[in-house]
Formats: structure tokens, sequence, C-alpha cells
């Protein structure tokens, strides 16, 4: 294949007439059972060019074709461009409004449509337009004798107004001569975009770009007169119209058409006509698998099989080989490049990428160049993801009448395309997604082609498409909408247990929904904005009346978080945790999801709020000290959890994920892993909270109160020392807590300016002693307050650190003020904003507490297996 093609041609319109004079009595297109010439088509476009003339039609105007697959199609674009005026194909299922939008925009003069759809839709809204011809079609008037039965029913209408097309015949003779010159810079089509990402634009075609984009065709599938197209795809989209129309005018080998795509029509009509080519979106493919037809004709001479305008998964890919023996061969390009700028070497398999899964939509056709530009604008290299720019000869100059549009998309003759995507190694092309498509949960990035391609492999799937539709959790949630094969019977959770055991946890679908049929352009791409206009249109519960405030929901989340995130510190990163203690936690965490979904739908609500809290208490009961498992009981948060949820259906999703990441923390000894869990599920509950409460209909709550009344009881036969010790513990855990929540330099040094307030200065004098002590104590009260958390106050008021600091010093006979002194370590790390640093200060101080107190410096006690178990 060489590296630039020289096309012999100047316009559309010279490839049709070099294929006439080749030999106008050969079969240019099949119409079911019917065959039409080259030399039929240039005589009937010549009589519709004379009557167009008459009525006005100049060069430079718009026709509006608003066809099926019809024969009249090759017949319209030959008539328009022998008076060098430019096609504006329109999407037979366009209803009124989106139709005259189109040709108000495109400023049509004439419309050549189906007789049924001027009356239905077109009549109705061609006030207010520019057309002022219109020329009807009946999808009969080319069928011949035989009626198959996808026009049964069919009738020839009479519509006010209009010229019927078969009178045009009739009345202007053919020869016709029509002496407009065209060059490769005039407009031959303007073909709207799909508007999947926003309002359609008209993108402006020349004769050089069908030209170049129509010879890419012929020389990379050796496509000549002897060959049959089978024409599947629609011919008002721009693959139908260079892969179908453009390749028949150019080459002479016949179109096969059946008015609209239908799978037992194009089964047959492939095996009587011998296809041997045939390009189309992955969905036409797809239909045809599903399809019984697939199977009852000899399809052996479709041998050039390429599929573009959706991602191809690679099950498709797989079963399309096995059902056929041929290959389905990926390929790609857009609107605005007139079609192919990728392709999949003819007879190769497309490489997997390994580390992705996804396929390679093959590698630039001829004259074509392409950059992947990453985020920070340089190009990326091979592996790294980016946006695609193309140039080549097949890219539109610009959008018609859209100059902010056009600036934004070309830059420098190149094209910006919107897809994001990677080339390997070897020069091969991968798609990651539509850069709009991305979805973004907890922070996440999620392309939807990767879910789909999984969703693909499940055998009941026969069509699948992912968005990220609002989440109050995430800002976004995957969702799948999923059309299941014939006879299955499969239900949304079983899809999606399936993509849960095969991708992270933040990539599956939470969401499911079954659909007898995905909505679709004709072009066979999927509707995408319908399916979050279905999901963001589902009606919202009413909501419940709760006896719970968000703000005593909130202190008591965020006090078990401070907890955790202390008893983590105190318990991680020393020595390994014991196998029975991880053992035991997963075995907590797999009785909390037993309890709810995997989108977090409850199984049994009272059992997961039991095995939630059971889980957690387990967890703090690791750190082996009674204070703070005692504040980890009084704030009540299993109560307080049963209020929230006591009209819910579900529990967040996010907060199930971070539990399974804590547990995996917590197994490994990983304090970073367990932070991380425990900030991201507080977090998560935290909005969880919020948005339940957030439409709620609020009873008064019960004022927050006190954990503790008096000093526990010390357990029997421990000494003073050893019960401060256990107090100092639990506050330096506090603290640690306290500190993790900080998230960034600005609270550091908010922090800080609280503790400098409440450092001690006192004159070097008798009785400062105890002086000292109480302002150490109001210091380290400070700290805990910071994040202004009433409950963990409490918490640390409960310790009773005065009264035990008072009760050691008369037992061991010396000061004890020291035990509260965390030195200038911790304020110079909060001036410095590293939380790390300030965390290492407060074990620094911990660790000169134990060997005061006890005389070692080991670290503190780890539990047996025994012992967690009697905690728990």
């Amino acid at each position: 294949m060489p590296a630039e093609l020289r096309p012999a041609h100047e316009s559309g319109l010279d490839m049709f007439r070099a294929t006439v004079r080749r030999d106008p009595d050969a079969p240019i297109c099949f119409y079911f059972e019917e065959s039409v010439s080259a030399g039929a088509v240039d005589r009937m476009s010549d009589s519709l060019a004379s009557f167009l003339a008459e009525q006005g039609t100049a060069s430079g105007d718009r026709v509006a074709m608003y066809l099926q697959n019809v024969p009249e199609v090759l017949v319209t674009v030959v008539a328009a461009w022998k008076l060098g005026a430019v096609v504006v194909p329109c999407n037979p299922m366009l209803r009124g409004r989106e139709l005259k939008k189109i040709l108000v925009d495109s400023g049509c003069r004439a419309m050549i449509c189906h007789d049924d759809l001027f009356e239905s839709v077109a009549a109705p809204v061609l006030r207010g337009t520019a057309v002022e011809v219109v020329v009807t079609t009946s999808p009969l008037d080319l069928a011949g004798q035989h009626i198959p039965p996808v026009l049964s029913g069919v009738e020839r209408r009479a519509a006010k107004g209009a010229t019927p097309l078969p009178e045009i015949f009739d009345r202007y003779s053919a020869g016709a001569t029509h002496s407009v010159t065209l060059g490769p810079a005039d407009v031959a089509l303007m073909v709207y975009t799909s508007g999947t990402t926003g309002a359609p634009k008209g993108a402006t075609n020349t004769h050089g770009n069908v030209v170049a984009a129509s010879s890419i065709y012929e020389a990379w599938l050796g496509v000549g007169p002897t060959d049959v197209i089978l024409g599947i795809a629609p011919l008002f989209h721009v693959t139908g119209l260079i892969g179908h129309v453009g390749l028949t005018l150019l080459t002479g080998a016949p179109l096969v058409l059946s008015y609209r795509f239908d799978t037992e029509e194009a089964c047959r009509l492939a095996e009587k006509h011998g296809a041997t080519f045939t390009v189309s979106a992955v969905t036409a493919f797809i239909a045809l698998m599903n399809s019984d037809a697939l199977g009852r004709y000899d399809l052996s001479s479709l041998r050039k099989v390429y599929t573009g305008g959706a991602p191809t998964p690679p099950a498709v890919l797989r079963e399309w080989r096995d059902r056929t023996g041929s290959s389905l061969q990926p390929m790609y390009g857009l609107t605005e490049a007139t079609s192919p700028t990728h392709m999949t070497p003819l007879g190769q398999e497309p490489p997997l990428d390994p580390h992705t899964g996804v396929v390679s939509v093959g590698v630039p056709v001829p004259g074509t160049d392409v950059r992947v530009i990453a985020d920070d604008g340089r190009e990326a290299a091979p592996g790294e993801i980016g946006e695609l720019y193309i140039s080549g000869p097949q890219i539109v100059p610009r959008y018609w009448q859209k100059p902010a549009e056009s600036a934004e998309a070309f830059r420098h003759g190149e094209l910006r395309t919107g897809d994001v995507g990677f080339m390997d190694e070897r020069g091969y092309f991968y798609l990651v997604d539509r850069a709009k498509d991305m979805i973004v949960a907890s922070g996440f990035k999620v392309w939807p082609r990767e879910v789909e391609d999984v969703l693909y492999e499940h055998p009941a799937v026969r069509e699948a498409a992912v968005v990220g539709v609002p989440d109050p959790y995430r800002g976004e949630t995957v969702m799948a909408a999923v059309s299941l094969k014939p006879g299955s019977q499969v239900t949304a959770d079983d899809i999606k247990l399936f993509a849960r055991e095969r991708m992270a946890a933040y990539k599956y679908p939470r969401i499911v929904e079954l659909f007898d049929e995905l909505p679709k352009t004709t072009s066979g791409k999927i509707l995408r904005s319908e399916l979050r206009e279905k999901s963001a249109a589902q009606p919202a519960l009413a909501p419940p009346s709760l006896g719970v405030s968000y703000a005593e929901l909130r202190s008591a989340l965020e006090a078990r978080a401070v907890i955790e995130l202390g008893v983590t510190w105190r318990v991680l990163g020393r020595e390994m945790i014991s196998v029975g203690s991880a053992v035991n936690l997963y075995q907590r965490l797999e009785r909390m999801l037993a309890t709810v979904r995997a989108d977090g739908r409850f199984i049994d609500r009272e059992a997961f709020l039991d095995a939630n809290h059971d889980y957690h208490a387990f967890l703090v009961a690791l750190a082996d000290n009674g204070h703070l498992q005692r504040g980890f009981d009084g704030l009540g948060l299993r109560a307080l959890f049963g209020e929230l949820l006591r009209s819910s259906e579900a529990t967040s999703e996010q907060v199930v994920l971070q539990h399974e990441r804590l547990t995996d923390a917590v197994a490994a000894d990983s304090v970073s892993g367990a932070t991380e869990a425990i900030l991201g599920w507080a977090a998560a509950a935290e909005r969880h909270v919020r948005f339940t409460l957030s439409g709620a209909q609020h009873v008064q709550a019960p004022p927050l109160t006190p954990v503790f009344e008096v000093m526990p009881a010390p357990r029997g036969g421990r000494s003073s020392a050893a019960l401060l010790l256990e107090a100092l513990e639990a506050q330096a855990a506090l603290e640690v807590g306290v500190l993790r929540l900080i998230q960034n330099k600005q609270e550091s040094e908010l922090l800080r300016a609280v503790l400098v307030a409440h450092t001690p200065l006192f004159p070097d004098r008798g009785g400062a002693e105890a002086e000292m002590t109480e302002a150490r104590l109001r210091a380290h009260r400070a700290l805990i307050g910071a994040v202004g958390n009433p409950l963990l106050l409490q918490v640390h008021d409960s310790l009773h650190l005065s009264e035990l600091l008072s009760r050691t010093k008369s037992v061991v006979g010396q000061t004890v003020a020291h035990l509260l002194d965390h030195g200038q370590g911790l304020l110079v790390a909060l001036e410095l904003g590293d939380v790390d640093g300030a965390v290492e200060a407060i074990d620094q101080r911990l660790s000169t507490a134990r060997t005061t107190l006890l005389g070692k410096r080991s670290p503190q006690h780890r539990m047996t297996n025994q012992s967690v178990s009697s905690h728990a």
C-alpha cells in the first residue's frame, strides 16, 4: 500500500462518468431482485437534474435527500452533482421538528423524499424553510414486479404539493447537457453529525474529500467491478455514502440495496447476488448473529467485512469468525473525516492490547497523519492515552455556518476528533472512548468501552452500552443498559455479578437495566444521551420522616473515623498483625457483605446493621485499649444508623468498597492503606447521610449526651502506671486520628495556632508542676477539639487523665508533666503541613511515656487470637 494515493478524478461526478464510459450496461445497483445499470442511473439523473434546473436549482444550492436505502439515492446524488448542487442527506427516522432544524440550517431549496415521509413528516414543517421544490418517490417505484416482504403493505401515495419522480422520468428526456465544472474544493455533501455530543453540525464534505475517501476503500480492499457491495449501512450516513455509494460510483461494483436493514433480506440478497464486501456499524453484525438467517444462507463469498461507527468488542469479533469463517475487521472514521482514517489491513486479525483488552482499529490509511495529544498538550508516547488529531485529504475544511465550532475542531489542517486513544509500538491505534463519555466515579476515570467489552463476554448479552449517571455518593456511577439474546433468562443482578468478578470495584456497573432494544440512531450508534435521560427521569422516592439529625450522625461518623485511624496507627506497622486477627476481620467483612447486593441494596437491613457494628467493634478491639473500646461503644452508631436506614433500601456502595480496602490493608499491615480506606468510607458515609437526610422530614433529634459520667473501674491487677499508659495511648490515638483528618497545610497551620495558644509559659518557681500539667492537658484537649466534634471531646474527657496523673505521681515519686510534652517537633511539623511528621512527634512522646512508666520502649502489647475473640 503506497504512503500516498493519487486519485484519478477531480470530483465525485467524474468518478461516476468514468464508470458509465467503461460499461453503461453493467449493473451498478441491485434492488431486491431488480438490476439497475450505470447507464440507467445516468439517464434518470439527467431527467431529475433537468427538472430541478427548470425549478431554479443552481450550483451551490443545497438539495435535501430524505430517503431510505433505495436506488433513487444514486439518482439524487448524481443529479445534484450535475448541477453543482450540494446533497444534504437526512436521516429518514427524523421527525418533523428535527428535520426542519436541518432544512433551515442548511438552507435547502429542494427536497427528494419518500411519498409517505413527505405526507406524514415533511409537509407540515416546510413552512419557514427555504424549500421550494419537492420531488417524491415510492419504495415501489424501482422494485419491479416482485414485491419483497419488507415492502408488503406499502402503497404509492399522491402527494399534494410535490412532483412524483416517475412523472419527471416521463416528462424530461435523458441526455440533457449540464455544463457545470466541479473541482476538489467544491462541496459535494453536507453530512450532519449524529448529534451524540451536542447539536448536529453540517460537515462540508468536498468533492476532493469524497474522491479521496472512496479511493481509500478501493485501494485498501482491492475493490473492482467484479465485486458486489452489500449495502447494509444507511445511505444518509457517511459510512454508507462513501463505503457504499462513493465506492460504487468509483469502481462500478454493484450495490445491493433492500430499502432498510433487515437480517433476513440482508442474508438472502448477499447469497443471491454473491456479495463480497460490506461495512456497517457493529450493531448490524450483532443483529445478524442474533438472527437464524445467518445460518440458513451461504455467505461464503462475503470475505471483505469491516465495521466502524462504534467500538468493537472482542467477543463480537470471535463470534463472527466462528459463525461465518470470515474476519470482521475494525476501522475508524468520522463524519468530519468523510469516513475512514484507520483500517485493519485486509486479511489480518486486529491486535488486542494486552494491558487494556481493547481491539485495535487498525493503522492510518494512506495520506493520513495522526497524532495523539496528551492532556498537557504534548505529543503522547506509544501506549500513552490522549486525544486523536488527524490530518489528510479526507478531512473536511469546516462546519457549515459554525465559525466558533470550526475554529475549535479544525486547527492548522488537523481535526480534533474528541476521541481518546493511544498508539502501540507497531503503529496500531486503539480507541478508548470519546472524551465526553468518560465517567468519573469516586474520582476514578472509567471508560465505557472497557466496561462494555466485559459485558459482551457474557453469553446472554446481545448489546450493551455504559453511561455515567449522577450519584450523590460518587459524583457519577456506572450504569449499563443491556439487551439480551433471545431466550436468555439471566437477571440484571446476574450481569452485575459477572462484571464485578472481572474488573475493579470502581469500574463495574452498579446499575444494570435490561432493555428489549437499546435506543440507536439509524446508523447503528447507540444513543448514550437517551440512556442518561431515561435514568435521570426516574421518579424520586418520597422523603422519609427521620428522628435523627445530620449534625448528630456526622459527629458520630467522624468520631468513629478518628478512633479507627488512631487504632490502625497503634496496631499496624510495628509488628505483623496476627493471622488469626486478619482472618477474624475478613470473616466479619464476609458477614456484612452477605447482607447486601452488589449495588448496595439490602438483602437484610437489620442483619447488615448488626454485621457492620460487629466489624467496627472488632477493629477497635485490635488496639486492646478499654478507653477506645468504650469510646466507640458510646457513640451509639448502631442505633443512629438503624434510624437513618429504616426507610432506605440500600447503603452506599462506596462504603462497602472501602470496607473491603480497609480489611485488605489491615491484613497487609499497611497503615497508609488503612488510613486511605477509613478516610474514604468516612467521606462516602457522610455523603450518604447527607443525601438520605437532604429530603427527609426531620423530627427533633435528642441532644448529645456524655459518653461517660464517671471514671471506669480499672481492670483487676493493673498498676496505676499501666492504667495511665493505657489512657495516654488512647489520647495519642485520638490525636493521630484528628491529624489524619487534616487535608491541607492551611488546616495544619490553624491547628498549630491552637496549640501555640495553649502552650504554657510559667516562671521557674515552686508549684509550677501542677499548673504545667493542667495547661498541657488543656493543649491536648484543644488538639482533639480542633475538629469541632463534641463526641471526641467526651471520649477524651472520659480518660480522666488528670486523676490518673496525680495517682501515678504519688506511686512513682516523680514529676509527670513531661509525659504530656510533645516538644517542638509537633509544632514544627504542623507549621510545615507535615502530618506524618506530626504523627511521628506523638509517637515519640508516647515512647518516652512508656519508658518512664514501664521502663521499656518495646511496642505495645499485641492481642492474641484468644483475647481478640474475647473483645469481640
